[in-house]
């Protein structure tokens, strides 16, 4: 298992990749005290689609004995048994595949589901990924269990390689942020300002606005008037907060940055990090509208 990098060396790190420095790849014999793991893991199950995502990145898929009905992409792990619906769970369906491992997001299992996980008496490994230092140290962890360290580095380093690039490239003109989730109730799911969203726009040179913690919440109109955000990103529905009548005096509404971002890639911090940072670092920009803001006319 590596230990976690601090920012700085990272960023230069993938700095000296964009050069074309090379890197060493860790290997097996690399884990801490220089001794190769014990225990051999065969099959994983996932309890979310973020870790699903992580470990099929990593070139991992061949291990995924189990996964949730939301776990619908690539295409080629759809065969992989179902042991999570939308009611949680299924401990027995999950004992039926015979993990050596169970991956899960910690933001969607509360400290009661993850006891009665971790009675069954099988390894787990819990993702909480709020920055790109604890994402990578989770890719770290799950590689060296599974001995794909030289995917998962490859991984990584086009990580930090694009959020070098966005670091290198801020805006001269911060712009106030905020993420959207579709509307419940007349109220909009707004990110949580200590999540990896809220680190991402940091990083690209924005100033988040949001809620409270790292998870999303609901939060009222008023709220949302009151930060008045330059930029907007929503997963699927731009076109609704371009035409709700409570939000026509926002900046982000008048100036045309309403941006839909497709709703998975977004919502799901797993394998593909580094295309939303570049993703969010072009939107961030102080730059004439494009492509993507004429769509959203």
């Amino acid at each position: 298992m590596r230990q976690n990098a601090p920012m700085s060396w990272r960023i230069g790190l993938a700095l000296l990749a964009l050069l074309g420095v090379g890197t060493g790849c860790a290997s097996k014999q690399d884990n801490v005290g220089g001794k190769p793991y014990d225990k051999v893991y065969a099959n994983v199950v996932s309890l979310s689609p973020s870790t699903t995502e992580y470990l099929v990145a990593l070139g991992g898929s061949m291990y995924l004995a189990g996964r949730t009905a939301s776990c619908d992409r690539p295409k080629e792990i759809l065969s992989i048994p179902i042991v999570v619906q939308e009611t949680g769970p299924d401990l027995e369906k999950i004992a039926a595949v015979n993990p050596d491992l169970i991956v899960y997001d910690k933001a969607l299992y509360g400290e009661d589901a993850v006891a009665k996980i971790k009675e069954m008496g099988i390894e787990t490994l819990e993702y909480n990924a709020t920055n790109v230092d604890s994402y990578a140290d989770f890719g770290y962890r799950l590689a060296g269990k599974l001995s794909i360290e030289t995917s998962n580095e490859t991984h990584i380093n086009n990580v930090y390689r694009e959020l070098a690039k966005a670091a290198a490239n801020k805006t001269t003109n911060p712009r106030t942020t905020v993420l959207l989730g579709k509307p419940a109730d007349g109220e909009y799911l707004i990110m949580g300002l200590e999540g990896m969203h809220s680190f991402l726009i940091k990083a690209c040179g924005a100033t988040p606005v949001g809620a409270g913690g790292s998870l999303f919440q609901l939060a009222k109109i008023e709220s949302l008037i009151d930060w008045d955000p330059q930029v907007i990103y929503s997963d699927g529905n731009a076109q609704g907060v371009y035409s709700d009548p409570r939000l026509q005096q926002l900046t982000a509404v008048k100036e045309l940055r309403v941006f839909d971002m497709d709703a998975k890639t977004l919502v799901r911090i797993g394998g593909k990090l580094d295309e939303v940072i570049r993703i969010i670092a072009a939107d961030v920009r102080d730059m004439p509208i494009s492509p993507r803001k004429e769509a959203a006319k």
